[in-house]
């Protein structure tokens, strides 16, 4: 008997261990207030299914290859930090790393940067870059960054100070890359210090439940919160409760 080969693969996704700080606030959480709400909140989310944990997987690994590409080409000039952990207070406007010594506080707002880059010739020429696996629509490589992603490299940039910020995206299926999104931090840092105190008082798990107001035209139909009236698996809690 030969092994089940596709339900050991998706053994395997599902065991991967989920982080371990989703009750904070979470600056790529830009999309939905009220599904970041109930995430911070411990509410139960629907599962999601094995193409859509394939699709995760490959595009982390696309990701990761563009990122190890691009580390060894700039690090004779840059220092390279990859998935660096801040947590922000854009009130004090106060950023640490986090680690075991430094944890993020409720107060403070968490990011995970996918790749960020001093220059060892002056912090003029800092920057991040975001880098997203997509699929292009019809393969066309897009002419402009999505806002959501645009919004959360904003917030990691503002919470670091770095003058410049990118977004790089690439077609999982195709292999094709748009040009990056260059964009100067000082024009996003007014918006960056309000939205990101607007995320961390919305979604806060004690406060009442935020309105159902996504800022992306697909936020409904990717959301796993069936707590939601606007989601398609949307239980009624009287229904809930008959059943």
């Amino acid at each position: 008997m030969t092994p089940d080969l596709l339900g050991l693969i998706e053994d395997a996704l599902r065991a991967k261990p989920e982080r371990d700080d989703k009750a904070l606030a979470h600056m790529s959480a830009v999309v939905c207030d009220r599904q970041s709400w109930a995430e911070r909140k411990g509410l139960p989310f629907e599962p999601f299914d094995f193409r859509t944990l394939i699709k995760f997987e490959l595009g982390h690994q696309f990701e990761a290859a563009i990122a190890d590409t691009l580390q060894a080409e700039l690090e004779r000039d840059y220092f390279i930090s990859r998935d660096y952990a801040i947590a922000w207070d854009p009130i004090r406007d106060v950023t640490h790393a986090i680690d075991e010594q430094n944890p993020a506080k409720t107060h403070e707002i968490v990011g995970h940067v996918d790749f960020y880059a001093r220059s060892r010739h002056g912090t003029e020429h800092d920057f991040l870059l975001e880098i997203k696996s997509t699929s292009f629509l019809r393969g066309r490589i897009p002419e402009e960054a999505q806002p959501h992603y645009v919004e959360q490299a904003a917030l990691y940039a503002a919470a670091l100070i770095v003058p410049h910020f990118g977004i790089l995206v690439g077609c999982r299926e195709s292999g094709k890359l748009a040009e990056p999104f260059w964009f100067e931090t000082s024009e996003k840092l007014e918006w960056a210090r309000a939205r990101a105190q607007e995320i961390i008082e919305s979604t806060d798990p004690r406060t009442y439940m935020p309105p159902a107001e996504p800022r992306t035209s697909w936020g409904c139909r990717t959301c796993r919160f069936s707590g939601c009236e606007r989601n398609p698996s949307y239980v009624a809690p009287s229904m809930e409760a008959a059943s």
